[in-house]
This record gives C-alpha cells, sequence and structure tokens, in this order.
C-alpha cells in the first residue's frame, strides 16, 4: 500500500517546479476551510460588506498554498501545516480588504 506523500516533501516538489505537486493544495484543502471558515466567522460583517465567499477563500487558499511551498523551509523545523497558516492569513486579509497589499 502507497502513502500519501507528506506535505513537507509535497512542498519540496513544488518548490522545485514540479506540477504533480500540486497535490499538496488537493492534500490541505479540508485544513484550508476550516482555517479560512474560522477567519471569516470572526470578521463576517467585514467579508459579508465585501462580498467575499467560503468559495472566493477557497480559490486565493490555493494562492496561498503555492506561496507557502515557494517560501517552506523543512530546515526550519517547522511542519508545513503550521507555516501555511501565516499564507492563509495574509490571503484572507487581502481578500477581505484588511489589506492591500499581499
Amino acid at each position: 500500500m502507497n502513502e500519501a506523500p507528506t506535505n513537507e516533501a509535497l512542498a519540496a516538489q513544488a518548490k522545485a517546479g514540479d506540477r504533480e505537486a500540486l497535490a499538496l493544495w488537493e492534500q490541505n484543502r479540508g485544513s484550508l476551510r476550516i482555517m479560512f471558515s474560522r477567519l471569516a466567522a470572526a470578521c463576517r460583517e467585514r467579508m459579508d460588506a465585501a462580498g467575499v465567499t467560503i468559495e472566493d477563500l477557497e480559490q486565493e487558499g490555493y494562492f496561498a498554498v503555492a506561496k507557502a511551498a515557494k517560501l517552506y523551509d523543512p530546515s526550519a523545523g517547522t511542519k508545513f501545516s503550521t507555516f501555511l497558516f501565516y499564507p492563509v492569513k495574509n490571503a484572507f486579509a487581502c481578500a477581505g480588504g484588511l489589506r492591500t497589499e499581499r
């Protein structure tokens, strides 16, 4: 039985330009949805005023994963899923109009 590659291995592949490593986004999709749902719940009025939906945030999540893979350094001793939170939070802030820079 083959095990799914780890986030860290997929992040290294994506960083090296391997398009097959985009499975990293799919593998983290559930975690992304949870992160975005929690962030959106805290800023519901702002999200509604900006017309941003969870589906919009999921699309932003794809770019957050790509950015995280590019910046991730496994030698820092942090798991990819932990490192991913910061690009997700940044993507959320931009999508919700809380910040205009990425």
